[in-house]
């Protein structure tokens, strides 16, 4: 089981397990779902969503999801 307790940031308080949280019982399908819906970063800090936060959050949800690298690529 992989350790989730750790932040999307580091400035913020946003959880990498919200990540998870929100494909499983949220039906999250896209990195859009959880930076602007469940876990709003995008709109606190643009530039950090880009340049951080999003590819992790496309790293988890590609690993829980079973993405593709193309997958991957097209949602960064």
């Amino acid at each position: 089981m992989r350790d989730m307790t750790g932040r999307l940031h580091e400035d913020y308080p946003f959880m990498e397990s919200e990540v998870l949280y929100a494909v499983y019982s949220e039906m999250a399908i896209k990195p859009n779902d959880v930076i602007c819906r469940r876990v709003p970063i995008s709109f606190i800090d643009t530039k950090a969503t880009r340049e951080t936060i999003l590819p992790r959050v496309v790293n988890i949800m590609a690993k829980e999801l079973k993405w593709t690298e193309e997958k991957k690529a097209k949602e960064l």
